[in-house]
């Protein structure tokens, strides 16, 4: 999955990461509401019209202020999103189905429930701090313009 970004800040020693800007829109990029250049209604709805700060390897060395293509893996983004969308939905179910064989209430099989959707976020959670200490899933494939260079 490839989207554009502007780089903010460079880390490390030599750069070899950047924080960079990313303007989560891509679910609108062929959207006929978007022809004032603005995000559609939709968009801002779902909450899909936000600013992401990330982190990404740069081999390319670009600056702060160039705008960048960023890529991350296909299969990693559907794991992430496995993990945090489908992951609580099925430990709530799970826990539903066995508090519902186990205890004859029905508010009992709602608790357990809700304590399953919770606990589901536990692997997440434990992934995300492993993640952390390890180099981004986020690369600068392509440095797009630098914005601090003068034109002619």
């Amino acid at each position: 999955m490839r989207q554009k970004a502007t780089v903010i800040e460079l880390k490390g020693e030599d750069g070899e990461l950047a924080r960079v800007r990313v303007l989560r829109s891509a679910m609108c990029e062929g959207c006929e509401n978007r022809s004032d250049g603005k995000t559609c209604a939709c968009s801002v709805m779902l909450g899909t019209a936000r600013e992401m700060i990330v982190d990404a390897q740069n081999p390319l060395s670009a600056t702060v202020g160039d705008n960048v293509e960023i890529e991350t893996e296909t299969d990693a983004v559907l794991s992430y999103a496995a993990l945090v969308f489908l992951l609580p939905i099925a430990g709530a179910l799970l826990f539903y189905l066995i508090a519902s064989r186990l205890f004859s209430s029905d508010g009992a099989a709602w608790i357990a429930a809700l304590i399953g959707f919770a606990l589901s976020f536990l692997p997440a959670f434990f992934i995300d701090r492993a993640k952390r200490k390890k180099l981004p899933d986020i690369r600068i494939v392509s440095v797009v313009r630098h914005e601090h260079e003068e034109t002619e």
